[in-house]
């Protein structure tokens, strides 16, 4: 009693062949089929794009140095000024990679 039966589908078949005359059928089935080939396309595309920065995020986190150990220690003040000093007759890595000598 409470779902859809037959007839109920030859009613309404007969009100859309009232409503949109038989003419016009075909031309709003096809619509409705390129509606849903656009839709699924779209929908495709989003998964795609999705997956895809899901991806490109985790190479990001593997690349991101995470786990190594860096050696090294932290300059005081003065070290810092005495150690940039002594660099500061070195090419720069700009001036380097232009190909400038001097």
């Amino acid at each position: 009693m409470g779902g859809i039966q037959g007839w109920h589908i030859v009613i309404l078949v007969v009100l859309v062949l009232l409503l949109f005359g038989a003419p016009k059928l075909p031309q709003l089935a096809k619509s409705m089929g390129q509606s849903m080939r656009i839709f699924k396309s779209e929908v495709k595309t989003m998964r795609d794009e999705s997956s895809e920065k899901n991806s490109a995020d985790e190479n990001e986190d593997s690349d991101s140095g995470q786990g190594r150990t860096v050696q090294g220690r932290v300059l005081g003040a003065n070290e810092y000024r005495d150690h940039r000093d002594d660099t500061s007759d070195a090419p720069s890595a700009e001036s380097e990679r232009r190909g400038d000598r001097g």
